[in-house]
Order: structure tokens, then C-alpha cells, then sequence
């Protein structure tokens, strides 16, 4: 469907009569309708054979240009709503592929309805396959299911939806294109895979199933309560592990952290103090000591956190973030 409007794009609507002739037939439908392509054709032809003035090539471009610029915008509207140009980035990449076989945009909203619970049913059935469902797919499935379909079904369209509905939570990503989203997911290859661990395990610890109206709530319940103040809690430790990392290379080099004398014991925190010491002849055995388990401390919290999936929804954010910032 999308492809037949995609071509109505580059229409130069003050001089379209050479960019309409080309369109293919599917799209020119759109234009004038089933049935009355090939006479548009023909009036268009004999269009462009009359000299400019001409007042029987005037009455012509009177007749065809609202129709055209109706048909341009409707598309361009329709291309926006969708998002595809969002879901064109995708494709073009490979992740993504569109099947609208069989689908008519003319046909009534009843036959657009049963279009897609069919294919809903039998992506739901396939052994091999993910569905992941929004609420008014949730509720149109549950009302057609059998009640028999595979567990494996319930169990993986569950983990999608948790591990979609968690990566929403972040503050960057409703705004963020697909492009970044893209760039930051390939960004996070290797921790994607054990997030998609924790994800499993996750789901299963909450009661909804994958038909419940009740999982979206049980998403944003845990989203709300531990997702948002895990990461605020990270990005306000952020400063403090730089902090320690530029004081140890300052002071230390490179082997700070393998600086340990042992002796004093002090408070973690005492390393915010020692940010203004210029050389090593201003600090002593414990301070060394302070400065090294601080920055073991803040680097261990970052790379061993107590889930997998709050380490990958972190750094997805803050990739998303710099891409933000750099673009």
C-alpha cells in the first residue's frame, strides 16, 4: 500500500505533468481512481501535445490538477501517520519488512478489520514467530484465539512485550529517530543479549499473560517503580565515577587503582576532597587507598549491575542522549 503512494512524493506540483506520466499504474489509481487510469492517460497525453495557452490544454490542467495535489497530500499525510519514513529507515537497513499483500486501502473498514485479525491469528499460530501486541491487538486476538494455541506463543509475544514496554520508559526514546535508535542498538550488541536474558526472566516473575490487559499495567508499574529511579540513580553517580577516574590518571596514572597502601581506612566520599590535590606529594598512603576503592566502587556498579536489562535500558539512554546532543 505504502509503496503505491511513495511515488507521489517527488510530484512537482506547480509542473506535474511529466513526473504523473511516469507513475505506475497502481500508483496513478490513487490518483483517478480504478478503472479511469487509462483515460486519464490518454487525456494527459493529449495535454502535453497542446502548446502553454492553449485553451483546451488550460481547461485540461484545470481538470487534473486538483486532483493530483488532493492525491499528493492525502498520501503525504498518510506516509506521516504511519511513520513510515521512521519504518522506511528500518527497511532500508534490512530489520524490518512489510507484508500488506491482499490489503486494499479503498475496501471498507470491516474488510481492513478482518485483513488483519486473519494475519494477526496466523502469526500467532506460527511455531517459529513473535508476536508483539498493542492493546487493540491484545483485545482482538483474545476475543479470536481458540484457547489452544502453543505456549511458546504466550511466553514470547510476554517477552516482547516486556522488553519493548521497558525500553519506552526511557526518557529519550519517544523523540528519538529511528536512525539513533538504530545506531544505539548496534551500539549495545553484546549487552542487548544478556538484556534479552533478564527480559526472560522478568517475565516470568510477573502474573500477567500475553492476553491480559493487565501486562501493559504490570510493564509501567515496573517501569515507574524500579526502571526511572534505577537510572536516576545511575546518571547521579555518573559525575562522581568520572570524578574519580580523572583525579586517579591526574595523580596517579594509570595504575591508580592498583594503588592501595592499606593503613588509613577512609569514607568513599572523602575522593570528592582530594579533586583539587595537584601531585602526588599532597596525598598519603590512605588517600591513594580512598581513591582506588572509589573507583573500583563506581566502575563495578556500572558494569555488574544487580539486572541485566537496567544495564542495557542505561545505556541505551545514554547513547541516545549523546546522539541527541551531537546531532
Amino acid at each position: 500500500m505504502f509503496d503505491t503512494l511513495r511515488p507521489l512524493q517527488s510530484i512537482d506540483l506547480d509542473n506535474p505533468w511529466d513526473d504523473i506520466r511516469r507513475l505506475p499504474k497502481e500508483t496513478l489509481e490513487r490518483v483517478y481512481g480504478r478503472g479511469n487510469v487509462k483515460s486519464a492517460k490518454k487525456a494527459l497525453a493529449r495535454l502535453t501535445q497542446l502548446p502553454m495557452h492553449d485553451p483546451g490544454r488550460t481547461a485540461l490542467e484545470a481538470w487534473h490538477r486538483p486532483r493530483i495535489r488532493e492525491a499528493v497530500t492525502d498520501a503525504m499525510k498518510l506516509y506521516e501517520q504511519a511513520m513510515t519514513p521512521e519504518l522506511d529507515v528500518a527497511r532500508e537497513r534490512g530489520l524490518l519488512s512489510i507484508d500488506v499483500s491482499a490489503f486494499e486501502l479503498d475496501d471498507p473498514g470491516q474488510a481492513h478489520v478482518e485483513w488483519f485479525r486473519e494475519r494477526l491469528v496466523r502469526s500467532w499460530d506460527d511455531p517459529t514467530g513473535t508476536v508483539l501486541l498493542d492493546t487493540r491487538s491484545r483485545r482482538l486476538l483474545g476475543r479470536t484465539s481458540d484457547g489452544v494455541s502453543p505456549r511458546a506463543a504466550f511466553d514470547r509475544s510476554k517477552r516482547a512485550a516486556v522488553g519493548a514496554g521497558l525500553v519506552q520508559h526511557l526518557p529519550t526514546f519517544p523523540s528519538a529517530p529511528m536512525s539513533h535508535v538504530l545506531e544505539a542498538r548496534d551500539e549495545l550488541a553484546d549487552s542487548r543479549k544478556r538484556y534479552r536474558a533478564g527480559v526472560r526472566e522478568l517475565s516470568a516473575k510477573m502474573a500477567s499473560s500475553a492476553l491480559d490487559d493487565s501486562l501493559s499495567s504490570d510493564i509501567t508499574e515496573y517501569g515507574v517503580d524500579v526502571i526511572e529511579p534505577t537510572l536516576n540513580d545511575m546518571r547521579a553517580s555518573l559525575p562522581m565515577s568520572r570524578l574519580v577516574h580523572g583525579t586517579a590518571r591526574r595523580l596517579f596514572g594509570d595504575g591508580a587503582a592498583a594503588l592501595k597502601s592499606g593503613g588509613l581506612t577512609v569514607a568513599v566520599a572523602t575522593a570528592q576532597q582530594l579533586a583539587g590535590v595537584p601531585t602526588l606529594a599532597g596525598v598519603g598512603g590512605g588517600a591513594m587507598y580512598v581513591l582506588g576503592t572509589a573507583w573500583d566502587e563506581a566502575r563495578a556498579a556500572r558494569e555488574n549491575p544487580a539486572a541485566p536489562e537496567l544495564l542495557y535500558l542505561s545505556g541505551l539512554e545514554r547513547n541516545l542522549e549523546q546522539l541527541a546532543h551531537r546531532r
